[in-house]
């Protein structure tokens, strides 16, 4: 569908006014919010880098309890040994003194004695607070309990023989006992304090190499969840800290971090994300959850950020892992984004209506300055219509005050001229062109790049049989397939002209054409490729030479036979000459033996090889007959003859002289009818073609199969060359596992 151009430049005025301020105002407001996001990233890195700060002055405390676990463990004052017990709480009590942020220190032994130095939460009671657990000679456990103040003076005490606590089945026990070493515990609520912390402990080891028990330093987690509830967030964002089970480790509502799975329950424990009265973290969390574990196995250190929806509000998070030994922990913080963007959405109203007020106004303006261009347009639209109508007539000039429009329409008036006198030009040379082409001998087709006929001229219709209206249009492959005789895969007529450039110009090529008749003529084709009004063709220029392809074919068989003829006069020749010659020597050696013959009585052993010495002779000389008959120097003697026997007379002869790995198969029909025939040449046949058997399997051995039987040949299957009529045949075969016939030797087996 095309559009009238008064109605282009109107819609596309009003379009250009009203669209670019569809454009820039959400533009605006995605700058804007795009602007407060960069703000509220950097924000929130800030933020996570001033909690990462804090968490690394903690694990610098946490180091400073591992170092000391250490040294503990190192020194000679940690022992099992009763005798040091109170010299042991005298130096945990200094411990706690040097360190502020230990919540407490103790030894565990394997036979679960405990001795435990920790800061008493209740001031009415003391400063410090001791726990020891002990075995009497019985077996029964005894738990004492010190109170002291800052000056180490004894407050109160107490004895208890109930208490169920036993150090070795603590977490921080198990752990340090396995690893045999220095170890952080995942954080926990204390027993003693019920406040969230983690243990550094590690096994202490007597001189000789014995197992003596755990010493371990409790360090609290209030200070972190204090710190993240002093920070500003945004208006109401959030700030927490988790580890890798998505235990929350610090939280601003300290309160939360004790949670119970019964209400009656007294096991305390952290709360999972999805357990705190805040499900915004849990969905904080979900949203950067494959941003974390991509960034993690990539080893990337950046922080995750991602935005997500809650309650119909929109939040933005960011999650970054904290870098420590042996800990595996992530600071997450999200903020609304309401909280920048509420004032942000106010200003932009007013803009928006100051904004359609000047809207109107440059629409109004548009719409004027179109009208004085969209005139000259349409009457220059027009003349073009009149033109392709060939209605060239001479019309007023078009005037208008744009110097472009005036300067197009004069270069139109001109231009429309021009085309009067090359269209008239054009018509000449065409009609010239196509009187060429039509009375041209030679067929000449056209072909587009999508393989339609573009032209055919009278030549070719003649050629193929097609007519001028059948052609033009049609697709080159349905009118007639080219064969070109060159290589292993034929080209079609279609094939050859959907080659952009299949053949240099001056290049010819001879095919086998089919016409619609289905008569193949052969042809020299000749290809040009032209480009017409950015368009490209392929022409073909066709030639019938039948004619001198039957010249060259008979020239071609006349040289043939006189070279066979030359051949076989030297060959014959040849045998001839050697055949006389040899049948001269032939003729004495005979006579000569049968002249012993008849000095030599039949009894003798002699007599039975000059038996042998004649029926060679005999058969030599019936072959030097043969050579004699092909050389064309002695007629053949036909005469009827039994084939069976001939076939058995020549296997007999071939078996004496057969190795043992060969052996010879006969399916010889002995009631085979009598056949009219030279017996010598019929012999000589079968023995050769046994003896090139035998040839063939003379180092693998086999087996050589003879065949001889009648067979009714119907006329049909073998070349005309045989010249053999339908009737009854006595076929005489032989078959041999050998190698066979290489592929050179197999085109000259009927050379003589």
């Amino acid at each position: 569908m095309k559009l009238s151009i008064r109605w282009g430049v109107i819609l596309g005025c009003i379009l250009l006014v009203w669209a670019t301020q569809m454009f820039i105002m959400p533009f605006s407001v995605v700058s804007s919010r795009r602007v407060m996001l960069d703000h509220t990233r950097d924000i929130m890195e800030n933020i996570l880098d001033l909690t990462l700060e804090e968490t690394r002055n903690y694990f610098g405390v946490a180091r400073g309890a591992a170092h000391l676990t250490e040294r503990l463990i190192t020194s000679d004052i940690v022992s099992a040994d009763r005798s040091s017990i109170e010299k042991l709480e005298l130096y945990f009590y200094d411990q706690l003194e040097i360190y502020s942020q230990f919540a407490g220190i103790y030894f565990a032994t394997p036979s679960g004695n405990f001795y435990y130095v920790n800061r008493e939460s209740d001031p009415e009671k003391g400063a410090f607070r001791f726990k020891q657990i002990e075995y009497d000679e019985a077996g029964k456990k005894i738990t004492r309990f010190l109170w002291r103040d800052k000056e180490k003076n004894l407050l109160a005490e107490k004895i208890d023989f109930q208490d169920p606590y036993d150090p070795r089945t603590r977490p921080w026990y198990k752990k340090a006992v396995r690893e045999k070493s220095i170890i952080w515990t995942d954080p926990y609520i204390f027993f003693s304090s019920q406040k969230p912390g983690i243990t550094s402990a590690g096994p202490l080891y007597g001189k000789a190499g014995e197992f003596q028990g755990v010493v371990g330093v409790d360090i609290e987690l209030d200070v972190l969840s204090a710190f993240v509830g002093k920070l500003r967030v945004g208006k109401t964002g959030m700030a927490f800290i988790i580890n890798q089970n998505r235990d929350v480790i610090a939280f601003p509502d300290v309160s939360r971090l004790r949670y119970k799975e019964q209400e009656n329950s007294r096991a305390i424990r952290l709360p999972k994300l999805n357990e705190l009265d805040n499900p915004v973290c849990q969905l904080a969390f979900e949203s950067v959850k494959e941003k974390l574990a991509r960034l993690k196995s990539s080893g990337t250190d950046e922080p995750a950020f991602a935005a997500f929806e809650f309650d119909g509000k929109t939040y933005y998070t960011m999650f970054t892992r904290v870098k420590a030994e042996k800990i595996s922990w992530m600071v997450g913080v999200y903020i609304p984004e309401e909280d920048y963007l509420a004032e942000i959405l106010g200003h932009q109203r007013q803009t928006l209506l100051l904004t359609l007020a000047m809207s109107v106004l440059a629409t109004i303006f548009g719409l004027f300055v179109a009208r004085r261009i969209v005139a000259p347009i349409s009457a220059l639209d027009r003349e073009a219509r009149q033109i392709k109508a060939n209605d060239y007539s001479v019309r007023p000039r078009i005037k208008t005050p744009f110097v472009e429009i005036q300067r197009t329409a004069d270069s139109f008036a001109e231009m429309k001229t021009a085309v009067m006198t090359y269209k008239q030009e054009l018509k000449d040379k065409e009609a010239v062109h196509r009187a060429i082409t039509e009375t041209a001998h030679e067929a000449i087709v056209m072909v587009d790049g999508n393989g339609l006929v573009a032209y055919w001229n009278s030549a070719a219709r003649d050629m193929f049989g097609f007519s001028v209206r059948e052609a033009m249009g049609s697709h080159i492959r349905a009118l007639s397939p080219f064969h070109q005789q060159l290589g292993d895969e034929d080209l079609t007529l279609h094939t050859l002209f959907k080659d952009k450039d299949p053949f240099m110009q001056s290049k010819i090529v001879e095919l086998e054409i089919r016409t619609r008749s289905g008569k193949e003529i052969p042809a020299e084709v000749s290809m040009v490729a032209v480009t017409l009004e950015d368009k490209s063709y392929s022409i073909a220029v066709i030639r019938d030479i039948s004619a001198r392809k039957k010249t060259e074919n008979e020239k071609l068989a006349i040289w043939q036979q006189l070279q066979q003829a030359q051949k076989m006069e030297a060959i014959g020749t040849l045998a001839g000459g050697i055949a006389h010659d040899f049948n001269n020597i032939l003729s004495g050696i005979i006579g000569h033996a049968e002249l012993l013959q008849t000095e030599l009585d039949e009894t003798e052993d002699s007599a039975e090889h000059l038996d042998g010495i004649i029926a060679a002779g005999e058969r030599a000389r019936d072959l030097v007959r043969q050579i004699l008959a092909f050389s064309f120097q002695e007629n053949q003697k036909m005469s009827p003859l039994e084939v069976p026997g001939i076939i058995h007379e020549a296997c007999h002869l071939l078996e004496s002289s057969l190795p043992k790995s060969i052996t010879i198969v006969r399916n010889i029909d002995d009631n085979c009818p009598l056949v009219s025939g030279d017996a010598t040449q019929i012999h000589q046949v079968a023995l050769n073609l046994m003896t090139n058997g035998f040839h063939a399997m003379t180092n693998m051995g086999g087996t050589l199969t003879i065949s001889l039987g009648v067979i009714d040949f119907p006329g049909e299957g073998l070349p005309e060359e045989t010249g053999l009529m339908p009737g009854q045949y006595l076929c005489y075969s032989v078959a041999d596992t050998g190698v066979g016939i290489s592929r050179d030797n197999i085109d000259k087996i009927f050379d003589p």
